[in-house]
């Protein structure tokens, strides 16, 4: 199916996607201050990003990334499934003031 225009989302909206019937959760737009690690574009400070999320009945995750352009027809979809972040086994996790990081699991 087509990507819906990102001045049409709203958060509580259907949708389908690739034939998923999804719900828009989250709209967005950030503009960058600054970056940290390798990311796969330039993220210039000052630089406004646009994206949505949409989740469906069964689990399922959608992010619409519209990338600096919030009119591009050719937004970018990325599915994918719902997981706890402590399940992704990311070391070492950055500290933030105010937020615990995840337990991680022992070996098993």
């Amino acid at each position: 199916g087509r990507i819906p225009a990102f001045a049409a989302l709203r958060a509580g909206t259907p949708c389908t996607i690739d034939g998923m019937a999804l719900t828009v959760v989250d709209v967005r737009s950030a503009r960058y201050l600054g970056s940290e690690g390798q990311l796969p574009f330039v993220a210039e400070p000052g630089l406004v990003y646009y994206a949505a999320d949409l989740r469906g009945a069964n689990g399922e995750m959608v992010s619409l990334d519209y990338g600096n352009r919030p009119d591009d027809p050719r937004a970018q979809p990325y599915f994918g499934d719902g997981v706890r972040l402590a399940e992704l086994g990311l070391t070492p996790v950055r500290r933030f003031a105010g937020w615990q990081p995840p337990a991680t699991r022992g070996p098993q």
